[in-house]
């Protein structure tokens, strides 16, 4: 008999990259969005089929230790002043490109969506608002 054909050599395998999600939100409190957020990292963590980046504007928030357990990657955005505008956007296309992400999904925090928006739009890639989530039932002239 003959080894010739046999399992004699090791073939490696290379799984391809996870795709990756960047989460935007202002701050990381104590609220219901933040809590929507850490559930969100926890369920797609067990399932490991994209690899999670936090972005977060406003530091130091109640809930914001808990989400960095689940996420991949925790990006804390600079900021000069309470009104740098220009200092967090410069900062998440920076990392946006370096890290290579797929999706953009904002959690409507005003001015953080709209960062999210424009750098999805600068590099090229799918953008998630999901501050619609807290939109009216009805959109009727009363809800102004």
């Amino acid at each position: 008999m003959s080894n010739y054909g046999s399992n004699s050599r090791k073939t490696m395998v290379i799984d391809p990259p996870k795709p990756s999600i960047l989460i935007i939100c202002g701050g990381m409190g104590a609220g219901g969005k933040e809590r929507q957020i850490n559930e969100l990292l926890k369920g797609i963590k067990r399932n490991d089929s994209f690899r999670m980046i936090l972005a977060v504007g406003h530091l130091n928030g109640a809930r914001e230790a808990e989400a960095a357990k689940w996420a991949d990657r925790v990006w804390r955005l600079k900021r000069l002043s309470r009104y740098d505008l220009i200092t967090p956007l410069i900062d998440l296309i920076q990392h946006a490109k370096k890290d290579k992400v797929d999706v953009i999904h904002t959690w409507g925090g005003g001015i953080w969506d709209l960062f999210g928006w424009v750098v999805a739009r600068i590099i090229h890639i799918p953008f998630i608002h999901g501050g619609i989530r807290a939109a009216p039932l009805f959109l009727v002239m009363a809800n102004k």
